[in-house]
């Protein structure tokens, strides 16, 4: 009896929940690019290969470091193709100027290059850079 009526408990509470269920609206999401896509009117169609050999990019960044001076690094990216075949990947070179206004300057230069056909990867990096530190001694010499 109790078996009963547990099993007529449960179905009628799943009959009611699959009667009152909130039925699901087919709405259509939005994200961000999509309302600047179509305020500025920007094609989405994509550009031949052979009219935009060499992408570039800038990232300025400007921080205060621990000693409380403003610095400024800026990356700029560069990214192409080293031959004619599909089959070979993008290479990439960024070039990292940075400075904090009084001492200390340089730059970095890191590249990832693919020969032809990716016959060959060359990644590398290359650092020159003025940066001041002081030391103190505690002797002297005579």
């Amino acid at each position: 009896m109790f078996l009963k009526r547990w099993v007529f408990f449960c179905v009628f509470i799943i009959g009611i929940q699959t009667l009152y269920a909130q039925k699901k609206v087919a709405t259509k999401q939005t994200d961000l690019v999509e309302i600047i896509v179509k305020t500025f009117k920007i094609s989405r169609k994509p550009k031949p290969p052979d009219s935009k050999p060499v992408s570039f990019s800038v990232i300025p960044i400007s921080t205060t470091n621990s000693g409380g001076k403003q610095i400024l690094v800026s990356s700029f990216n560069a990214a192409f193709v080293l031959g004619k075949d599909e089959k070979t990947n993008y290479s990439s070179v960024f070039f990292l100027p940075y400075t904090d206004f009084a001492e200390n300057k340089g730059f970095g230069l890191k590249y990832n290059l693919f020969t032809p056909r990716n016959t060959w990867n060359l990644p590398g990096e290359l650092r020159i850079s003025n940066l001041t530190e002081y030391s103190y001694v505690c002797f002297r010499f005579n």
